[in-house]
């Protein structure tokens, strides 16, 4: 039976949704606590709704039209008891429901991080083709380049880049007006491995409260311009590129994997709401890479790599394989030695949005973008509902 108990309001879809409500023997304090179950089990109406999505996008349209929701929320109103005896709340039950609903909408932002290994943002990237070098000074994103493509595809509020191969100068010549907030930590390293070596940058429309540009745990100061932690009002968020096990093995394993770890979980202990996503440089699991079962020691694929993601996974959610966890054909990185290997899809999945558990409820969907093209990597996104983000 379905009750609720009007006795504290003359209105029980107020937006301060004050009254209770009981379904099966199960109280609610309120009206927007039963939507989020609705949406929680939406598998209950019908596997072809996503009621969460549907809600926070307002398509009010869709959500009425289903036909398995139609019937549940019928089902709901004929067992409807009134504890207050008033007839109107019984009868207009389901058009005060969508009334709540728009309701909750107006409370919820989607917000969209996107994440890219560039392989060096200055061509192929900013420019449609590499033969188009970039000037050194008023770099533009041209129309139909590949970063414009993301951005138009994706409207991302953040966007991370790793491995931008540029030092800050030529940073800070880029002029996106989309993104007026853009951080920079490029490589300081002299001679071959300079600033055109590794680098990330976070490019955001919301200014961040808070920017540092190195690893706290690390036992020195990261000279490869590796990582970007920008804390915003309701989320910390994490760029990072982590070392090639190909030329750095040693520190990968034995300094950055470890450094890395006691970070996350020193945030985790802290209750801080945390987004780390990047270039991770490892095929967790059999079904993250095309090939099977090598006894070749191949960077990527190795056993101590794999060792040190289980544990990454231990304190936060892989939130593509919680959104996929069986798929076996959707990866973010094919190899430039063979032309045919993206076409082939003979790829790695090596990029990752990690995230704390008491994150995992707002996330609404994690996407692989393989059709924009102009790096070895696929840029990755996700997106996420919050209350009220502000700067």
């Amino acid at each position: 039976m379905f009750y609720f108990d009007n006795e504290d309001s003359n209105d029980f879809l107020s937006t301060k949704y004050p009254s209770r409500l009981s379904v099966d023997g199960y109280v609610y304090n309120n009206l927007s606590e039963f939507i989020e179950e609705m949406k929680a089990k939406a598998e209950d109406i019908g596997n072809d709704i996503d009621l969460g999505e549907l809600l926070v996008n307002g398509e009010i349209t869709k959500f009425i039209q289903n036909p398995n929701l139609i019937q549940r929320l019928l089902d709901i109103k004929g067992n409807i008891v009134d504890i207050s005896k008033n007839p109107e709340y019984p009868d207009n039950f389901i058009g005060k429901l969508l009334v709540c609903i728009r309701e909750n909408i107006k409370k919820y932002k989607r917000l969209t991080i996107a994440s890219w290994n560039v392989n060096g943002i200055r061509t192929n990237i900013l420019r449609p083709g590499s033969i188009k070098k970039c000037p050194k000074k008023d770099i533009g994103i041209e129309n139909n380049s590949n970063l414009r493509k993301l951005i138009e595809m994706t409207n991302p509020e953040i966007i991370c880049f790793q491995e931008t191969r540029c030092g800050k100068d030529t940073g800070d010549c880029i002029s996106v007006k989309e993104y007026p907030y853009r951080y920079w930590n490029c490589s300081k390293k002299s001679g071959a491995r300079g600033s055109g070596y590794s680098g990330t940058a976070i490019w955001t429309k919301i200014k961040p409260i808070n920017v540092q540009y190195s690893l706290p745990t690390l036992p020195e100061e990261d000279q490869e311009g590796r990582i970007i932690i920008a804390e915003f009002s309701k989320f910390t968020l994490i760029n990072v590129y982590v070392p090639n096990s190909l030329s750095n093995e040693e520190y990968r394993l034995q300094v950055w994997d470890p450094s890395l770890f006691d970070y996350l979980c020193q945030l985790k202990l802290e209750g801080k709401k945390v987004v780390i996503c990047g270039d991770f440089n490892v095929a967790h699991t059999e079904n993250d890479v095309w090939f099977r079962n090598t006894n070749q020691r191949i960077a990527g694929v190795l056993p101590e790599e794999k060792i040190g993601m289980t544990k990454f996974l231990t304190e936060y959610t892989d939130i593509f394989r919680r959104f996929y966890p069986t798929v076996d054909n959707m990866y973010t990185w094919w190899s430039m030695r063979n032309k045919l290997s993206k076409e082939l899809n003979k790829g790695w999945r090596l990029d990752y949005f990690l995230i704390t558990p008491n994150l995992e409820n707002n996330i609404l969907t994690t996407n692989i973008w393989k059709n924009i093209d102009g790096s070895d990597h696929a840029p990755i996104t996700i997106t996420i509902r919050f209350k009220n983000i502000s700067n």
